[in-house]
């Protein structure tokens, strides 16, 4: 959808217009490259009172859910659109995006909604929004290997079919157009106390920094403020930053999905895969139809520390000689249930299962199918970001691939950290399996489950030579 973008400079005579009072904060466009750093924030000493805060914003202009359910009293078409969208319209993301997507229509001259500030904000907002539901073809096949492949392929997926139920009210708008609203949305909105999850017309300017020199909240008039951090000194044009990853922080993947750079990170910090179900099984799915948890398996990195959980993996492993048990129960009103048993007792939460199969004389083994089952798809997706030909250039080193600077560059650097991570888990894994495969425990298991194949098999070959005495088969 074509808009007409206003540039920076403008920027002052609309915040002038706005109840927006700024106090030795001056906004300035950083540019950059390959990352373009857009319009910042920057300190003006000056014409600062160290007894105010940066920045107030009033309640009456923060997007926020309530806010949006306000103005739906008097704005039919957005009314009518949030009762389109149904559950869609429950959540702030929803409702939210539903808004801008109206109002990006209305300051295009293609929708009659209410016009009000954010008609006119949006013109300052960016054209690109540089985050991976938005790559093009080439750019999205260069995340092959990265823990962000499927997750974009299904936060994809999700937009298109959250688009489909609003087509309908909006005629004029494309799923591209809805795909560009939510990338505003979760690149700029911020978790506020009192409001929840919103978007702030110029606190969302400011950049992000691990070691920010500012901080945002809620004063008891419900405006938003932006503070210098206690002890803070900035000097002329030095610019003012917020924290996006919160006090633990955000991995490269996290951070590249919803921000769509990454800061300065020497680790991934991170990665989650999904489990993969094991076609073989006959009870796989029941398996997942009773999983209620976490189907991924996620991989930490603090320091020099690798460590590794994947809930789900005990539950796919386990098997009926094992002692599991499924049974189908029927409720009082007519409608069935599964029900888990194992060792002949209801495992209520099977996300327990782990700290209940630890009580077992077979834990070690549990523990061991787990850690080469992990082991395995953390190789395979290694392999893949290994093995993906080179991402820009061609032997004689010139581009041969259509992507974008700022997305190539995060891609790149995602990739380099995700491989140097998954390499460290795979190791880690290793040391565990080679551990567990000394144990005495499972050294017994190995010898037993060796003399019962041997058996096995000495009693089919015991069959098949009576059969062929008997005449009843012929092996020639």
């Amino acid at each position: 959808m074509q808009i007409a973008h206003l540039t920076p400079d403008a920027l002052p005579s609309f915040i002038h217009l706005q109840p927006i009072h700024l106090n030795g904060l001056e906004p300035i466009h950083l540019g950059g490259s390959p990352i373009d750093l857009g319009i910042a924030l920057q300190h003006t000493p000056a014409a600062y009172d160290p007894t105010r805060p940066l920045l107030r914003v009033s309640p009456d202009i923060i997007l926020s859910q309530q806010n949006i359910e306000a103005a739906s009293k008097s704005d039919h078409l957005l009314h009518n659109a949030l009762q389109v969208a149904g559950p869609l319209a429950y959540s702030p993301r929803g409702a939210i995006c539903i808004y801008l997507l109206l109002r990006l229509g209305t300051t295009a001259g293609l929708a009659k909604g209410e016009r009000d500030a954010w008609c006119e904000y949006i013109r300052f907002l960016p054209r690109n929004v540089p985050l991976p539901t938005t790559y093009n073809t080439a750019e999205l096949t260069l995340l092959t290997g990265t823990s962000l492949e499927s997750a974009v392929f299904s936060k994809v997926r999700r937009l298109e079919q959250e688009f489909e139920t609003l087509e309908n009210v909006f005629p004029w708008a494309t799923v591209q157009d809805w795909i560009y609203v939510d990338a505003l949305f979760r690149s700029r909105s911020l978790e506020l106390p009192g409001y929840g999850v919103s978007m702030v017309p110029v606190l969302d300017f400011a950049n992000h920094s691990q070691d920010a020199n500012a901080f945002f909240d809620v004063n008891k008039e419900g405006e938003v403020t932006l503070s210098l951090r206690p002890g803070v000194e900035l000097k002329q044009g030095e610019e003012v930053t917020i924290n996006y990853a919160g006090e633990e922080g955000k991995s490269a993947a996290e951070m590249a999905f919803s921000y769509g750079f990454l800061p300065e990170m020497d680790t991934a910090g991170g990665i989650s895969l999904p489990v993969k179900p094991q076609m073989g099984d006959p009870l796989m799915r029941v398996k997942l139809m009773v999983w209620k948890g976490a189907r991924d398996i996620r991989i930490r990195e603090e320091g020099e520390e690798v460590s590794w959980e994947a809930p789900l993996v005990y539950l796919v492993n386990l098997n009926e000689e094992d002692g599991l048990q499924f049974e189908v129960l029927q409720t009082t009103e007519g409608e069935r249930t599964i029900q888990v048993l194992f060792r002949e007792k209801e495992v209520g939460d099977l996300e327990k299962l782990e700290a209940i199969l630890k009580e077992t004389e077979m834990w070690e083994v549990h523990q061991l199918r787990a850690v080469v089952m992990v082991k395995e798809e953390v190789e395979e997706q290694l392999s893949r970001i290994r093995d993906d030909p080179e991402m820009y250039h061609d032997d004689e080193g010139e581009e041969d691939v259509e992507g974008r600077p700022q997305e190539l560059s995060v891609i790149t650097r995602l990739k380099e950290l995700e491989e140097v991570l998954l390499a460290k888990a795979v190791a880690k894994m290793e040391k565990q399996q080679e551990k567990l495969m000394s144990s005495p425990s499972i050294v017994a298991y190995l010898a037993q489950f060796q003399e019962n194949e041997e058996e096995e098999e000495e009693s089919r070959a015991v069959e098949t030579a009576e059969l062929d005495a008997d005449g009843e088969i012929d092996l020639s």
